[in-house]
Protein backbone atom coordinates (compact mmCIF):
# COMPACT_ATOMS: atom_id res chain seq x y z
CA UNK A 1 0.00 0.00 0.00
CA UNK A 2 1.29 3.52 -0.39
CA UNK A 3 0.46 6.64 1.05
CA UNK A 4 -1.82 9.06 -0.62
CA UNK A 5 -2.29 12.77 1.19
CA UNK A 6 -5.16 14.36 1.77
CA UNK A 7 -6.01 17.77 0.67
CA UNK A 8 -7.56 19.23 3.57
CA UNK A 9 -5.91 19.66 7.25
CA UNK A 10 -6.57 16.39 9.63
CA UNK A 11 -7.84 17.82 13.02
CA UNK A 12 -7.50 16.24 16.56
CA UNK A 13 -10.68 13.86 15.63
CA UNK A 14 -9.27 12.20 12.49
CA UNK A 15 -6.69 10.75 14.86
CA UNK A 16 -6.20 6.73 14.68
CA UNK A 17 -4.74 4.95 17.67
CA UNK A 18 -2.85 1.85 17.68
CA UNK A 19 -1.84 -0.06 20.52
CA UNK A 20 1.27 -1.23 20.84
CA UNK A 21 3.90 -2.93 23.04
CA UNK A 22 5.21 0.77 23.86
CA UNK A 23 1.45 2.31 24.60
CA UNK A 24 -1.00 3.67 22.30
CA UNK A 25 0.44 5.64 19.43
CA UNK A 26 -1.57 7.75 17.43
CA UNK A 27 -1.19 8.16 13.55
CA UNK A 28 -3.28 10.44 11.18
CA UNK A 29 -5.92 9.27 9.39
CA UNK A 30 -4.43 8.75 5.95
CA UNK A 31 -5.60 7.71 2.57
CA UNK A 32 -4.53 4.34 1.21
CA UNK A 33 -4.15 2.86 -1.91
CA UNK A 34 -3.25 -0.12 -3.72
CA UNK A 35 -0.29 -0.17 -5.93
CA UNK A 36 -1.86 -2.15 -8.81
CA UNK A 37 -5.47 -0.47 -7.90
CA UNK A 38 -7.10 -3.95 -6.85
CA UNK A 39 -7.65 -2.97 -3.46
CA UNK A 40 -10.63 0.28 -3.33
CA UNK A 41 -8.62 3.68 -1.57
CA UNK A 42 -10.03 3.72 1.74
CA UNK A 43 -8.56 5.49 5.22
CA UNK A 44 -6.64 3.86 7.37
CA UNK A 45 -8.70 3.22 10.34
CA UNK A 46 -11.42 1.65 7.89
CA UNK A 47 -8.85 -1.08 6.67
CA UNK A 48 -7.88 -1.85 10.11
CA UNK A 49 -11.95 -2.02 10.78
CA UNK A 50 -12.82 -4.47 7.35
CA UNK A 51 -9.38 -6.12 6.64
CA UNK A 52 -8.00 -6.96 9.81
CA UNK A 53 -10.78 -7.45 12.22
CA UNK A 54 -9.47 -9.90 14.51
CA UNK A 55 -6.27 -7.43 14.93
CA UNK A 56 -7.73 -4.36 14.69
CA UNK A 57 -5.98 -1.05 15.82
CA UNK A 58 -3.25 -3.16 17.55
CA UNK A 59 -0.17 -4.18 16.75
CA UNK A 60 0.95 -7.94 16.14
CA UNK A 61 3.62 -8.02 18.60
CA UNK A 62 0.99 -6.97 21.19
CA UNK A 63 -1.74 -9.45 20.27
CA UNK A 64 0.87 -12.23 20.85
CA UNK A 65 2.34 -10.93 24.04
CA UNK A 66 -2.16 -11.33 25.02
CA UNK A 67 -2.55 -14.34 23.46
CA UNK A 68 0.17 -16.03 25.83
CA UNK A 69 -0.83 -14.85 28.94
CA UNK A 70 -4.71 -15.06 28.85
CA UNK A 71 -4.20 -19.33 27.77
CA UNK A 72 -2.39 -19.21 31.30
CA UNK A 73 -3.79 -16.03 33.29
CA UNK A 74 -7.46 -14.80 34.19
CA UNK A 75 -8.58 -12.18 31.75
CA UNK A 76 -8.84 -9.77 34.20
CA UNK A 77 -4.88 -10.62 35.19
CA UNK A 78 -3.71 -10.30 32.04
CA UNK A 79 -5.87 -7.03 31.66
CA UNK A 80 -3.64 -6.13 34.63
CA UNK A 81 -0.28 -7.48 33.55
CA UNK A 82 -0.65 -5.16 30.21
CA UNK A 83 -1.14 -2.63 32.12
CA UNK A 84 1.83 -2.48 34.16
CA UNK A 85 3.94 -3.78 30.95
CA UNK A 86 2.85 -0.60 29.34
CA UNK A 87 2.39 1.71 31.60
CA UNK A 88 -1.29 2.71 31.21
CA UNK A 89 -4.44 0.41 30.62
CA UNK A 90 -5.16 -0.50 27.33
CA UNK A 91 -7.73 -3.43 27.25
CA UNK A 92 -10.15 -4.84 30.13
CA UNK A 93 -10.60 -8.24 30.92
CA UNK A 94 -14.19 -8.40 28.88
CA UNK A 95 -12.29 -6.96 25.55
CA UNK A 96 -9.65 -9.35 26.10
CA UNK A 97 -11.83 -12.48 26.21
CA UNK A 98 -13.40 -11.09 22.90
CA UNK A 99 -10.20 -10.45 21.30
CA UNK A 100 -9.51 -14.06 21.83
CA UNK A 101 -12.70 -15.56 20.46
CA UNK A 102 -12.41 -13.05 17.24
CA UNK A 103 -8.43 -14.65 17.21
CA UNK A 104 -9.61 -18.53 17.18
CA UNK A 105 -10.82 -18.59 13.68
CA UNK A 106 -7.39 -17.30 12.36
CA UNK A 107 -5.28 -19.93 14.57
CA UNK A 108 -8.07 -23.14 13.21
CA UNK A 109 -7.11 -21.98 9.72
CA UNK A 110 -3.02 -21.19 10.36
CA UNK A 111 -3.60 -25.16 12.02
CA UNK A 112 -5.13 -26.47 8.82
CA UNK A 113 -3.70 -24.65 6.21
CA UNK A 114 -1.37 -27.87 5.75
CA UNK A 115 -4.36 -29.94 4.43
CA UNK A 116 -5.43 -27.19 1.48
CA UNK A 117 -4.70 -28.56 -2.09
CA UNK A 118 -4.12 -32.08 -0.99
CA UNK A 119 -5.44 -35.18 -2.22
CA UNK A 120 -6.99 -37.23 0.61
CA UNK A 121 -6.47 -41.27 0.37
CA UNK A 122 -9.39 -43.17 1.72
CA UNK A 123 -7.29 -45.24 4.77
CA UNK A 124 -6.80 -49.06 5.08
CA UNK A 125 -6.25 -49.87 8.64
CA UNK A 126 -4.40 -52.90 9.75
CA UNK A 127 -6.49 -54.88 11.98
CA UNK A 128 -3.80 -57.86 13.13
CA UNK A 129 -0.88 -55.29 14.48
CA UNK A 130 2.01 -56.76 15.79
CA UNK A 131 0.96 -55.60 19.41
CA UNK A 132 4.01 -57.24 21.20
CA UNK A 133 6.63 -56.94 18.91
CA UNK A 134 8.99 -54.02 19.81
CA UNK A 135 10.27 -53.59 16.44
CA UNK A 136 6.70 -53.32 14.20
CA UNK A 137 5.82 -49.88 13.50
CA UNK A 138 2.67 -48.30 15.46
CA UNK A 139 0.54 -45.22 15.30
CA UNK A 140 -0.74 -44.75 18.86
CA UNK A 141 -4.45 -42.42 18.96
CA UNK A 142 -5.27 -41.39 22.17
CA UNK A 143 -8.92 -39.93 22.74
CA UNK A 144 -10.35 -38.03 25.78
CA UNK A 145 -12.90 -35.57 26.97
CA UNK A 146 -12.66 -33.24 30.05
CA UNK A 147 -15.59 -30.81 30.94
CA UNK A 148 -15.26 -27.79 32.82
CA UNK A 149 -18.12 -25.47 34.65
CA UNK A 150 -20.43 -24.12 32.31
CA UNK A 151 -21.16 -20.43 32.56
CA UNK A 152 -24.90 -20.04 32.78
CA UNK A 153 -27.00 -17.47 31.12
CA UNK A 154 -29.48 -16.90 33.85
CA UNK A 155 -26.74 -16.27 37.11
CA UNK A 156 -27.52 -12.32 36.78
CA UNK A 157 -31.43 -13.67 37.84
CA UNK A 158 -31.44 -14.18 41.91
CA UNK A 159 -34.54 -16.15 41.68
CA UNK A 160 -32.95 -18.46 39.61
CA UNK A 161 -31.28 -21.96 40.84
CA UNK A 162 -28.15 -22.52 39.28
CA UNK A 163 -28.29 -26.32 37.34
CA UNK A 164 -24.59 -27.45 37.57
CA UNK A 165 -23.77 -28.15 34.04
CA UNK A 166 -20.47 -28.12 31.90
CA UNK A 167 -19.09 -27.76 28.97
CA UNK A 168 -17.17 -30.57 27.30
CA UNK A 169 -14.00 -30.46 24.91
CA UNK A 170 -12.24 -33.34 22.67
CA UNK A 171 -8.88 -33.36 22.67
CA UNK A 172 -7.05 -36.14 19.94
CA UNK A 173 -3.62 -36.99 20.00
CA UNK A 174 -2.81 -39.06 17.04
CA UNK A 175 1.15 -40.21 16.77
CA UNK A 176 3.97 -38.51 14.59
CA UNK A 177 6.71 -40.96 12.70
CA UNK A 178 9.45 -39.43 15.17
CA UNK A 179 7.04 -40.76 17.46
CA UNK A 180 5.54 -37.19 19.02
CA UNK A 181 2.75 -36.20 18.97
CA UNK A 182 -0.03 -33.80 17.21
CA UNK A 183 -2.81 -32.33 18.68
CA UNK A 184 -6.59 -32.25 17.56
CA UNK A 185 -9.81 -30.52 19.38
CA UNK A 186 -13.03 -29.80 18.11
CA UNK A 187 -14.84 -26.15 17.50
CA UNK A 188 -18.59 -26.19 17.30
CA UNK A 189 -18.73 -22.80 16.27
CA UNK A 190 -17.22 -22.47 13.31
CA UNK A 191 -19.38 -22.04 10.22
CA UNK A 192 -16.77 -22.61 7.87
CA UNK A 193 -13.38 -24.94 8.38
CA UNK A 194 -13.03 -28.86 8.89
CA UNK A 195 -14.56 -30.63 12.34
CA UNK A 196 -12.95 -32.56 14.46
CA UNK A 197 -13.12 -36.14 12.47
CA UNK A 198 -12.02 -34.62 8.90
CA UNK A 199 -9.19 -32.96 10.62
CA UNK A 200 -7.73 -36.17 11.50
CA UNK A 201 -8.78 -37.73 8.37
CA UNK A 202 -6.72 -35.35 6.35
CA UNK A 203 -3.75 -35.57 8.97
CA UNK A 204 -3.38 -39.20 7.70
CA UNK A 205 -3.41 -38.88 4.48
CA UNK A 206 -1.11 -35.59 4.60
CA UNK A 207 1.39 -38.12 6.71
CA UNK A 208 1.02 -41.60 6.36
CA UNK A 209 -0.39 -41.73 2.93
CA UNK A 210 3.14 -42.51 1.71
CA UNK A 211 4.65 -44.33 4.17
CA UNK A 212 1.96 -46.98 4.87
CA UNK A 213 0.09 -49.12 2.49
CA UNK A 214 -1.84 -50.06 5.78
CA UNK A 215 -1.96 -48.14 8.62
CA UNK A 216 -0.42 -50.12 11.64
CA UNK A 217 -3.13 -47.73 13.70
CA UNK A 218 -3.72 -48.79 17.43
CA UNK A 219 -6.40 -47.17 19.59
CA UNK A 220 -5.71 -46.79 23.17
CA UNK A 221 -8.96 -46.25 25.03
CA UNK A 222 -11.36 -45.94 28.45
CA UNK A 223 -14.02 -47.85 26.31
CA UNK A 224 -16.54 -44.97 26.29
CA UNK A 225 -18.66 -45.55 22.89
CA UNK A 226 -18.56 -42.64 21.91
CA UNK A 227 -14.79 -42.99 20.78
CA UNK A 228 -15.14 -46.10 19.54
CA UNK A 229 -18.06 -44.44 17.13
CA UNK A 230 -15.80 -41.90 16.13
CA UNK A 231 -12.98 -44.31 15.60
CA UNK A 232 -14.96 -46.20 13.62
CA UNK A 233 -16.13 -43.25 11.19
CA UNK A 234 -12.03 -42.10 10.56
CA UNK A 235 -10.76 -45.50 10.04
CA UNK A 236 -13.53 -48.37 10.17
CA UNK A 237 -14.66 -51.28 12.25
CA UNK A 238 -11.43 -52.82 11.91
CA UNK A 239 -8.88 -50.78 13.96
CA UNK A 240 -7.24 -52.35 16.71
CA UNK A 241 -8.35 -50.88 19.76
CA UNK A 242 -6.93 -51.34 23.41
CA UNK A 243 -8.71 -51.08 26.51
CA UNK A 244 -6.79 -48.98 28.75
CA UNK A 245 -5.02 -50.71 31.35
CA UNK A 246 -5.88 -48.18 34.57
CA UNK A 247 -9.22 -47.59 33.55
CA UNK A 248 -9.57 -50.87 33.74
CA UNK A 249 -7.97 -51.21 36.91
CA UNK A 250 -10.40 -48.68 38.30
CA UNK A 251 -13.06 -50.07 37.00
CA UNK A 252 -12.58 -53.47 38.50
CA UNK A 253 -11.99 -52.21 42.20
CA UNK A 254 -15.03 -49.57 41.58
CA UNK A 255 -17.11 -53.13 40.87
CA UNK A 256 -15.43 -55.36 43.16
CA UNK A 257 -16.52 -52.63 45.66
CA UNK A 258 -20.13 -52.86 45.43
CA UNK A 259 -20.14 -56.89 45.76
CA UNK A 260 -20.87 -56.38 49.94
CA UNK A 261 -17.31 -58.26 50.42
CA UNK A 262 -14.92 -57.78 53.91
CA UNK A 263 -11.85 -55.67 52.90
CA UNK A 264 -9.70 -58.17 53.21
CA UNK A 265 -11.58 -60.59 50.63
CA UNK A 266 -12.28 -57.50 48.28
CA UNK A 267 -8.47 -57.43 47.86
CA UNK A 268 -7.85 -60.53 47.73
CA UNK A 269 -10.63 -60.90 44.86
CA UNK A 270 -9.66 -57.87 43.06
CA UNK A 271 -5.84 -58.99 42.77
CA UNK A 272 -6.74 -62.35 41.49
CA UNK A 273 -8.64 -60.87 39.09
CA UNK A 274 -6.60 -58.48 37.98
CA UNK A 275 -3.58 -61.14 37.81
CA UNK A 276 -5.93 -62.68 34.73
CA UNK A 277 -6.71 -59.41 33.02
CA UNK A 278 -3.04 -58.36 33.40
CA UNK A 279 -2.15 -61.18 31.16
CA UNK A 280 -5.08 -61.08 28.72
CA UNK A 281 -7.10 -64.06 30.34
CA UNK A 282 -10.25 -62.41 30.01
CA UNK A 283 -12.27 -66.05 29.74
CA UNK A 284 -10.37 -67.18 33.21
CA UNK A 285 -11.18 -63.92 35.08
CA UNK A 286 -14.81 -65.16 34.13
CA UNK A 287 -14.54 -68.38 35.70
CA UNK A 288 -13.02 -67.03 38.92
CA UNK A 289 -16.04 -64.44 39.13
CA UNK A 290 -18.50 -67.50 38.81
CA UNK A 291 -16.53 -69.58 41.19
CA UNK A 292 -15.07 -67.09 43.85
CA UNK A 293 -19.01 -65.28 44.07
CA UNK A 294 -21.34 -67.96 43.93
CA UNK A 295 -22.59 -67.91 46.99
CA UNK A 296 -23.16 -63.96 46.47
CA UNK A 297 -26.94 -63.82 45.53
CA UNK A 298 -27.90 -60.46 47.34
CA UNK A 299 -25.52 -58.91 44.90
CA UNK A 300 -26.30 -60.89 41.97
CA UNK A 301 -26.75 -57.33 39.50
CA UNK A 302 -23.87 -55.92 40.08
CA UNK A 303 -21.86 -59.31 39.44
CA UNK A 304 -23.86 -59.13 36.11
CA UNK A 305 -22.06 -56.04 35.72
CA UNK A 306 -18.85 -57.18 36.18
CA UNK A 307 -19.25 -59.94 33.65
CA UNK A 308 -20.83 -57.94 31.29
CA UNK A 309 -18.40 -55.50 31.88
CA UNK A 310 -15.61 -58.10 30.61
CA UNK A 311 -17.43 -59.55 28.03
CA UNK A 312 -18.12 -56.02 26.39
CA UNK A 313 -14.72 -55.24 25.72
CA UNK A 314 -13.22 -58.64 25.65
CA UNK A 315 -11.89 -58.04 22.30
CA UNK A 316 -10.13 -54.62 23.50
CA UNK A 317 -8.32 -56.61 26.92
CA UNK A 318 -4.52 -57.99 25.83
CA UNK A 319 -1.56 -59.54 27.41
CA UNK A 320 -0.67 -56.26 29.20
CA UNK A 321 2.31 -58.31 30.89
CA UNK A 322 4.10 -58.91 27.31
CA UNK A 323 3.51 -55.37 25.58
CA UNK A 324 4.76 -53.50 28.95
CA UNK A 325 7.79 -55.12 30.13
CA UNK A 326 9.02 -57.15 26.55
CA UNK A 327 8.05 -55.08 24.08
CA UNK A 328 8.05 -51.81 26.32
CA UNK A 329 4.73 -49.81 24.42
CA UNK A 330 2.32 -48.26 25.79
CA UNK A 331 -0.46 -49.87 27.32
CA UNK A 332 -2.47 -46.56 28.56
CA UNK A 333 -3.93 -43.27 27.43
CA UNK A 334 -2.12 -41.34 30.22
CA UNK A 335 -0.85 -38.91 27.64
CA UNK A 336 -4.05 -37.72 26.57
CA UNK A 337 -5.49 -37.04 29.98
CA UNK A 338 -2.47 -35.42 30.54
CA UNK A 339 -2.90 -33.50 27.55
CA UNK A 340 -5.81 -32.75 28.67
CA UNK A 341 -4.81 -31.52 32.23
CA UNK A 342 -2.51 -28.94 30.74
CA UNK A 343 -4.42 -27.36 27.70
CA UNK A 344 -7.78 -27.42 29.19
CA UNK A 345 -7.93 -27.93 33.25
CA UNK A 346 -4.70 -26.16 34.08
CA UNK A 347 -6.63 -22.95 33.13
CA UNK A 348 -10.51 -23.55 33.15
CA UNK A 349 -10.84 -25.76 36.03
CA UNK A 350 -10.22 -23.28 38.38
CA UNK A 351 -13.03 -22.69 41.87
CA UNK A 352 -15.19 -19.74 40.73
CA UNK A 353 -14.60 -19.90 37.51
CA UNK A 354 -17.64 -20.55 34.21
CA UNK A 355 -16.76 -21.06 30.90
CA UNK A 356 -18.95 -20.45 27.78
CA UNK A 357 -18.75 -23.17 25.39
CA UNK A 358 -17.66 -20.43 22.66
CA UNK A 359 -15.23 -19.23 24.83
CA UNK A 360 -13.98 -22.55 26.09
CA UNK A 361 -13.39 -24.05 22.77
CA UNK A 362 -11.53 -21.08 21.61
CA UNK A 363 -9.52 -20.90 24.53
CA UNK A 364 -8.61 -24.65 24.15
CA UNK A 365 -7.77 -23.87 20.82
CA UNK A 366 -5.24 -21.14 21.42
Amino acid sequence: MKKKKLGFHLNGKNKVWIRTLNGKQSFDNQRYSSLDKSVQTSFLDSYCGVHCPAQGYQSSGLLELMSEYASKLSYSDTSLLLKRFMGESIYTGSQIQHKILDLEPLISTHLQSIYNHRQLSFHFVDPHVALYDASAPEVCYLDDAIGVTKQNAKRSDPTYEKELKYVQTDVVLVQNPDHSYHYFNANRFRSSGLDLETQIECYLSVVYQSVYGTIPFVAITDGARSIHCRIERIVGANACIILDWFHLEKKIWQLMSRLGQSKPQKERHAKELLHYLWNGYVTDALIYTEQAFAVVTARQPFLEELQEYLLKHQAEIIDYDTRWRCAHKCIGSGRGEKANDQIIARHQKINGKSWSEQGSHAMATL
